[in-house]
């Protein structure tokens, strides 16, 4: 190749790569982004999925100290590590809703709860 050609095909790889990175940001569906997620607070997680608050386990660890709650949402388990702030923290290990929506999420996993599928047995004629 020719040193005139260089900075021709240089330009033609480039104008190329343009057009690609263009064609993939035209295309992607911007209006079905939710801005929202991931939730940054339980209160946001909650009704991100529609959980009632009295459904919500707590966890935690030390006694007193709310470290995790947990929820079920259809067939998803979810976990939500907390941010610690003060207002988590019960001696008695009762956590007001209002401080508890407020709490910062500082992890979230969420899990696939199996499908068990139950088994009927018959029982077993009585012996005469």
């Amino acid at each position: 190749m020719s040193a005139a050609n260089k900075p021709i095909t240089s330009w033609i790889i480039f104008l190329v790569f343009v057009a690609l990175v263009q064609s993939c940001t035209e295309n992607r569906p911007t209006d079905q982004v939710n801005v929202n997620y991931p939730p940054s607070t339980v209160g946001a997680l909650l009704e991100l999925h529609n959980v009632p608050f009295p459904a919500v386990t707590f966890m935690d660890e030390p006694p007193g100290k709310l470290r995790t709650v947990l929820m079920t949402a259809g067939s998803l388990q979810i976990e939500a590590a907390l941010r610690y702030a003060p207002t988590l923290f019960s001696v008695e290990r009762t956590w007001s809703e209002a401080n508890v929506k407020a709490a910062r999420i500082e992890r979230l996993v969420y899990s696939n709860i199996p499908h068990q599928e139950t088994q009927t047995v018959a029982p077993r004629p009585a012996a005469n």
